[in-house]
């Protein structure tokens, strides 16, 4: 994603900073969360900003609302900032209609996220494949799958994909982690 920003000369770098709910915030409201969230942002510039789980940040979801409204308001005031409009692109990714829920907090978030991506989720085959790809990357150690193993895969990525709960990329992951401790166990 990052280096797709770079080669459009959207962005400086290709960096992809990856955060969560919890990097924008110091448990304590009066100003600290704004001022982390901006440190957040500040770290970001010509870069991607990639925040998992986004709709973590809605103060409707979160027992400390106060911290993450201070957040979200953060995030509204700097996108329309001179110093960070233009300068960064902002990623929020989490399930349709949470992401849609985490819009309505503050009047202004939705008009800073011009673009929608809806990514559809995995079916049977896309499981099998990002397996495959994962097992085989220098990360796992460049598992190849045996014949039996992968003549069993489609039907088992299949049972994967229609499970209550699959999440995607973060399931086949979760696979890809334990095929790869039931190997190193050998």
């Amino acid at each position: 994603m990052g280096r797709m920003f770079k080669e459009l000369g959207v962005l400086q770098s290709d960096e992809v900073i990856c955060t969560s709910p919890a990097d924008f915030t110091t448990g304590f409201a009066g100003g600290q969360a704004a001022i982390r969230t901006k440190e957040m942002l500040n770290k970001a510039l010509g870069r991607v900003l990639f925040i998992d789980e986004a709709y973590g940040l809605n103060p409707q979801r979160s027992p400390s609302a106060a911290i993450m409204q201070e957040v979200v308001d953060q995030i509204v005031q700097s996108l329309t900032d001179e110093r960070f409009k233009g300068k960064l692109v902002v990623v929020v990714a989490g399930y349709a209609d949470d992401i849609e829920a985490l819009m309505r907090a503050n009047a202004g978030l939705a008009s800073r996220f011009g673009t929608t991506i809806h990514f559809p989720d995995f079916k049977g085959e896309d499981a099998a494949e990002a397996l495959r790809r994962l097992l085989r990357s220098d990360r796992m150690g460049c598992l190849e799958l045996s014949p039996s193993a992968a003549a069993a895969l489609p039907r088992m990525a299949e049972d994967l994909a229609a499970t209550h709960g699959f999440a995607n990329g973060r399931s086949v992951n979760e696979w890809a982690n334990g095929v790869f401790a039931a190997v190193a166990d050998r």
